[in-house]
């Protein structure tokens, strides 16, 4: 009877054990870590914009990307938390000997969300179709380096043209117009995700909306949409890669940002958290923060690769003259606008490049656009407009979707009136209308911003480039010539020199007026774990790639 007894006990602890065990497991049969909540309670709640579609691959802006579409998609190869190439879907790759294609081999097995097979030609239709004219993708332009993608994207060749095929289920060959060395870059970002065509073919550009059409790749799949109140991604079971995650289940909550810190404050949701694009922390929040004993532990400020300028038309008067757009660069006190807008977080700016980012050289422009005002009044004389007298009303134009933007152009209004005499008249528009605008070359003064996509200069550079990027009325021969031949080279110490020197160029030109690289935050409630730390030692969940499948929900 003493035996059975303890006979027993020990299959009631076994029992015991390994039910505690099969709790901590994730839905893709992986171990939660031992201070990790049990799998079901592995959910964030987030706030975020909500847009056209969750689509990322026929136009990256019209997408819901801060709802969670850039989870729900893996490319052929993603970016780890310091910015390296790691496999996505794709196991392996190389480039060709002429340099000229690079060859990716996917890995065995992969499936879409229903469990039907996801193969090469899913690739070879994503990108056919974001750059298909009737699709309208504003992102088309980030593809050129692709074999005829500006041709196809204006019409002029059939998008089977394009350089990228599907050589079997298993292999996707993309040719490039020369030796594109970062093309591999290219493919990381959110809007180089595979579409399901059969999918796509049958229920139109809609596909998105529906969980049940809504095929995705990644660990995570589409459970939920509600169009205004809620979006939800759980797990998608029939993930086969090696990017397995630990939080199960996104709740998604569409706002339009200004009541996100309350909603924190309050433990409404887990986090406010930078969607690149117009998520992060707000000044005045930030400072509140700081000075909140508890939201100071949970607060995390670090450093952020984004660059915002004054850019001119220098085909238009006043801007044909270099020495007004001189006396503009020199009349900014960038110190103002860091203390004003981001109660000091991040750096001024006198190129495209920001500190750190590779190919920058600490100071090598400052003196092309330093505050100086002595030397703005003494350039805007010289130029025929002594104290702005005779100077036109110029319009300044930018998007209202973003407060800190907003804020810098009232701010700069303001210095050009005192600093230079010279009225400003402010032209705030609707996003899609800036860009509208801008994209038909009707703006010829106006704030604009980039933000990294990729650890390439070229990804900087090129905006510039009218041959490869988004600004088209500065065309500087030498700088092309610069720009292009880098980015065929193979030689990496060449390379950042020559982006280094066409950093310089565009400063010295005053191509734009650099103001500042602002640093980012977020907000994450104490009981988010794993949150990853980089190379340089800044903790931050980074947003487009991998940081989500670090961190969990402690007990």
């Amino acid at each position: 009877m003493k035996k059975s007894m303890i006979f027993l006990a020990v299959v009631m602890l076994l029992c015991v054990v390994l039910s505690a065990g099969a709790q901590n497991m994730t839905s893709w049969g992986t171990e939660l870590p031992a201070d990790a909540a049990p799998a079901e309670d592995q959910v964030l709640t987030l706030t975020c914009k909500e847009n056209k579609y969750m689509d990322p691959a026929a136009s990256f802006y019209d997408s819901n990307k801060s709802c969670g579409t850039v989870w729900l998609w893996e490319r052929l190869v993603m970016l780890d938390v310091n910015g390296n190439i790691v496999p996505g879907c794709a196991e392996s790759w190389e480039i060709s000997d002429d340099g000229l294609s690079w060859t990716f081999h996917l890995r065995d097995g992969l499936k879409w969300s229903d469990g039907s097979p996801l193969v090469a030609g899913d690739f070879e239709f994503a990108l056919k179709r974001q750059l298909t004219p009737s699709t309208g993708s504003t992102w088309a332009w980030f593809y050129s380096a692709i074999k005829n993608a500006d041709a196809v994207n204006s019409g002029e060749v059939d998008p089977d043209e394009l350089g990228i095929k599907a050589i079997d289920d298993k292999t996707v060959v993309i040719e490039t117009e020369s030796l594109c060395t970062y093309l591999p870059l290219l493919m990381t970002y959110p809007s180089s995700a595979p579409i399901p065509q059969k999918i796509v073919e049958e229920y139109g550009d809609n596909w998105s909306l529906n969980p049940e059409t809504c095929l995705t790749n990644s660990p995570w799949k589409l459970e939920k949409y509600d169009t205004g109140v809620q979006i939800v991604l759980g797990p998608n079971t029939n993930y086969v890669g090696i990017h397995q995650p630990k939080i199960e289940r996104f709740v998604m909550l569409p706002t339009d940002g200004t009541a996100d810190f309350a909603a924190y404050q309050a433990d409404e949701i887990s986090a406010i958290f930078a969607d690149q694009d117009d998520r992060q922390l707000k000044g005045s929040d930030y400072r509140m923060a700081k000075a909140d004993p508890a939201m100071s532990e949970e607060l995390l400020a670090y450093p952020y690769f984004a660059t915002r300028y004054l850019f001119f038309d220098p085909n238009v008067e006043p801007w044909n003259d270099i020495r007004v757009r001189q006396a503009f660069a020199h009349a900014v006190d960038r110190d103002i606008l860091l203390n004003v807008l981001f109660d000091g977080l991040g750096s001024a700016s006198y190129g495209m490049l920001p500190p750190g980012f590779p190919a920058y050289v600490d100071g090598q422009n400052d003196e092309y656009q330093k505050f100086d005002l002595d030397l703005a009044k003494s350039l805007l004389a010289e130029a025929g407009y002594p104290d702005g007298k005779g100077f036109p009303e110029v319009e300044l134009w930018y998007a209202n979707n973003d407060q800190d933007r907003v804020r810098t152009a009232e701010i700069l209004e303001q210095m050009f009136k005192e600093n230079l005499g010279v009225t400003v008249k402010l032209q705030p528009v609707e996003s899609k209308i800036f860009n509208e605008t801008f994209n038909a070359g009707k703006v010829y003064f106006g704030v604009h911003n980039w933000e990294y996509d990729f650890l390439d200069p070229s990804n900087f550079l090129d905006v510039w480039d009218p041959n490869l990027g988004r600004h088209k009325a500065w065309n500087n021969a030498e700088y092309n010539a610069l720009v292009e031949e880098a980015g065929s080279s193979t030689d990496q110490a060449h390379r950042m020199e020559l982006y280094s020197k066409a950093n310089e160029m565009i400063s010295k030109d005053v191509a734009a007026v650099f103001l500042y690289h602002w640093g980012h935050t977020q907000l994450w409630k104490s009981y988010v774990k794993g949150i990853p730390v980089d190379s340089v030692g800044n903790a931050r969940v980074p947003y487009y790639n991998l940081g989500m499948h670090e961190i969990y929900i402690g007990k």
